[in-house]
């Protein structure tokens, strides 16, 4: 803006200017309305997205209500049952709530998800495959059964298994979604679920369920199928295992939290251990490990879902400084006798198993999964593994779903398994 007139001795006056802006000064403004802009946008959509995850979960409450007296029963048993309007095509699918176990035999309460080829069923009844699914965050909306997409994590492989004929369980774990405390990585507890979920297929009749069983999960979910197929025989002895597998499996929990507890990723999971683990091994003190920041946020972090607890994580570690854990919990007696107890343990002699990771993965790390088929292969473990260069966490999951799906075909028709025990691993182990 400028402005041009004379002066008091009658001579022109030159032009009046506004003092020159930076350039850099321009961007930021710039910047500031775009942000603001996208903020507003931003804004908008969450609000809406908030509307509609209250309005979902409002009307899913009473199915997930389980009184007092609804609890005991036999593990397996289901409380109650009704049909899904989004199964796959060609397939049928019930939401169920159904009776389990925690780790040391109280009752709990799961809810989760079947699915079943249309059709007759076969003589003998259908084959299962249970899914295990990976950290969601421990809210009553981030339970699968209750999401938004509910068959998120099933979509790599979930036609191809249907079209096999099998039928597919999936648990939410009890505790999630339902009432109680979800034990996050309690390997016992979640074992407890995967089976007892294929208990409950097993009682809807519609499903035509028999008794030949496989597994499959994706980190937690890893961890829940390794144990899974480690109890089957003693825990669902009904039941006949013939493959089990896993990708980026959270196994190695000592390793994995010595090289995690200090990183931003640990705000995305390790809520959840200190909500969970006192729960299961009283005296265990979350003062004794976490920060002051991380004693007054956990309870709320480990009630958000993951993707918000890991974008919280970030903002806490990389721009505020906040750290989780003021030590290393591998390093307290207390902390590591249940970490120790919560390795998978050694799979049971000669059910084949498929072992997945991307190399790219910062969350479950791939030297932890090295030392896992170290030691699976040293125990004589028929094993194949898939290690993908370029696959992150998430990716690892899209990415060996369809191969699992390809590999349990040739296990049931009877092919031999390529052993991959003999092959170099990609990456030095982690130490035990």
């Amino acid at each position: 803006m400028a402005a041009q007139g004379t002066g008091m001795d009658g001579r022109p006056r030159g032009r009046a200017r506004w003092p020159r802006r930076h350039p850099l000064l321009t961007v930021l403004a710039a910047l500031a309305v775009i942000v603001v802009t996208l903020g507003g946008t931003l804004l908008v959509r969450q609000h809406a997205n908030q509307a509609q995850t209250a309005a979902r979960q409002q009307a899913l409450a009473p199915f997930y209500d389980v009184p007092g007296s609804a609890v005991a029963g036999p593990p397996g048993s289901v409380i109650r049952s009704e049909p899904l309007d989004f199964a796959p095509a060609g397939s049928r699918g019930w939401r169920l709530l159904f009776r389990s176990q925690d780790a040391t035999g109280r009752p709990t309460v799961s809810s989760g998800m079947v699915f079943a080829p249309d059709g007759p069923t076969p003589a003998g009844g259908r084959p299962v495959l249970a899914w295990a699914h990976g950290t969601v965050g421990m809210g009553p909306a981030c339970a699968p059964s209750r999401a938004q997409n509910p068959l998120s994590q099933l979509d790599p492989f979930l036609g191809a298994v249907l079209q096999q004929g099998w039928v597919v369980t999936a648990p939410d774990y009890a505790g999630l979604g339902t009432p109680g405390v979800l034990a996050y990585l309690i390997g016992a507890a979640e074992a407890h679920d995967v089976l007892n979920s294929v208990r409950a297929a097993r009682s809807l009749a519609q499903a035509g369920a028999g008794t030949t069983l496989a597994i499959w999960g994706h980190s937690q979910g890893g961890q829940s199928s390794l144990f899974a197929a480690a109890l089957a025989a003693s825990y669902a002895p009904e039941l006949r295992l013939v493959a089990a597998g896993a990708a980026a499996p959270a196994a190695e929990v000592v390793p994995l939290f010595r090289q995690q507890y200090d990183k931003a990723i640990v705000w995305a999971i390790g809520p959840e251990v200190a909500v969970a683990w006192p729960a299961t091994y009283p005296g265990l003190a979350v003062s004794d490990v976490l920060t002051p920041v991380g004693l007054r946020a956990y309870q709320q972090t480990a009630h958000l879902c993951v993707v918000g607890a890991a974008l919280q994580g970030i903002v806490r570690q990389d721009l505020l400084r906040q750290k989780f854990f003021g030590v290393d919990p591998t390093a307290n007696p207390a902390w590591r006798a249940p970490l120790e107890a919560n390795t998978a343990p050694l799979p049971p002699p000669g059910i084949p198993l498929l072992i997945a990771q991307g190399l790219a993965d910062q969350v479950v790390l791939p030297d932890t999964t090295a030392l896992l088929v170290q030691r699976y292969c040293a125990a004589g473990a028929p094993l194949t593994t898939f290690w993908d260069p370029g696959a992150s966490h998430a990716q690892i999951a899209t990415a060996a779903g369809p191969m699992f799906a390809s590999w349990l075909a040739d296990r049931t028709a009877g092919r031999p398994q390529q052993s991959s025990c003999g092959e170099p691993l990609p990456v030095t182990p982690a130490s035990p």
